[in-house]
């Protein structure tokens, strides 16, 4: 892909971080509505 080639690095592990972050905050809200992500049964 010629775009990624484009995007310095830094930037990519820098949105990568931030993509994870918004996913953990998601997961915890959801957490608190109760409801359980399926990855998550035990």
């Amino acid at each position: 892909m010629a775009l990624s080639r484009r995007i310095k690095p830094g930037f990519v592990v820098v949105f990568q971080d931030h993509i994870e972050t918004l996913l953990n905050l998601l997961r915890d809200e959801a957490r608190r509505k109760g409801y359980r992500s399926p990855d998550e049964s035990d």
